[in-house]
């Protein structure tokens, strides 16, 4: 049978015993030990060794990874540091150096994000909530594993410096609460602007009908009076033959009278309806613009809250003029 190394479980002495055997005798503490035991021993000790010399190669790479990134850091290479933090985190999460040098090299030294936010674009603004939450997130790891010496120093560095960024964000939010609620006022106040100019258009049908029948009648009158007109005519005429009579010559200088009055009233009529047309077609045409600009504002202000993403359109590119010049007039007030 094949002899198989194995660890003395009284004195640790390394061994060779014949893997049949269940017993055995060390031959050097003269101790009797079951084989199984010692080859479990055996197995555990070799274990601990190669467990040993993993760590040991773990943490010198991973202090190789957290030189190279020291040397990015001074380079500002901040994306190459953060490769080399992240790979020493990867192989020693305990050491906190890793963690705390992601940090370093996210946040550019803690120099990034300290600037006022250029725009009150909600994309914007999330896009610095997730970068600080991230960080956060960072800083929680590093100070799980921070010795205990270490502790406020790492604070007293990170904590100014998130301060610092939840500034430019209230100060963005606000910003941005401004441009929302200036967009509002001005739907609200051209929707009722485009509720008048609806409500003035409706009048001047109402009127533009009214007349309509008035000058019907009217002209069904004037109708009247011109056949009366042309009997009395008639009838002036054959009285000449016999008794001459001035009856149907006073008619018919009072229709006359009468149709040259119609005349000039259908001619102002005529202007009226003319006048109310034109301000009728002017207010649709108002109503008309106020609802495009309630649509443009409408749009702006889901590009401003990320709700849509603007297109190629010349409505998007008109809703996103509006929206600079909203967000440029709340920034000079």
């Amino acid at each position: 049978m094949p002899f198989i190394p194995v660890i003395c479980t009284s004195c640790g002495a390394s061994l060779q015993v014949d893997s049949s055997k269940r017993a055995a005798i060390c031959p050097y503490c003269d101790q009797a030990y079951v084989v199984e035991d010692a080859k479990k021993e055996y197995t555990t000790k070799v274990e601990k060794l190669y467990a040993n010399v993993v760590n040991l190669n773990d943490d010198r790479a991973a202090n190789a990874r957290l030189e190279a990134g020291e040397a990015f850091l001074k380079l500002k290479q901040w994306a190459n540091a953060d490769a080399a933090f992240r790979d020493a985190c990867d192989l020693t999460p305990q050491n906190y150096l890793g963690w705390w040098g992601r940090i370093r090299a996210l946040s550019e030294d803690f120099s990034l994000y300290l600037d006022d936010i250029g725009d009150p674009m909600i994309k914007t603004i999330r896009f610095r909530e997730e970068a600080l939450a991230k960080l956060e997130d960072l800083f929680n790891s590093a100070d799980m594993f921070v010795p205990a010496g270490e502790k406020g120093s790492i604070a007293q560095t990170f904590r100014p410096y998130a301060d610092a960024v939840n500034v430019t964000l209230l100060k963005a939010k606000a910003w941005n609460s401004r441009c929302v609620q200036k967009l509002r006022q001005e739907i609200s106040q051209a929707a009722g602007q485009k509720a008048e100019a609806d409500r003035n258009a409706e009048l001047h049908d109402d009127r533009k009908s009214t007349n309509h029948v008035y000058r019907l009648t009217h002209r069904g009158l004037f109708t009247f009076l011109m056949l009366l007109f042309i009997v009395c005519i008639v009838w002036f005429l054959l009285s000449l033959r016999t008794t001459p009579s001035f009856i149907p010559a006073a008619i018919i200088v009072i229709e006359f009278l009468i149709l040259i009055i119609c005349a000039i009233v259908d001619a102002n009529s005529k202007k009226y309806n003319r006048n109310n047309s034109s301000l009728q077609d002017q207010y649709r045409h108002e109503s008309w613009e106020l609802d495009r600009s309630i649509h443009e504002h409408e749009e702006a202000l889901k590009i401003l809250n990320d709700e849509r993403t603007p297109g190629q359109t010349g409505a998007d590119h008109q809703a996103e003029r509006l929206l600079q010049a909203v967000i440029t007039s709340v920034r000079q007030a």
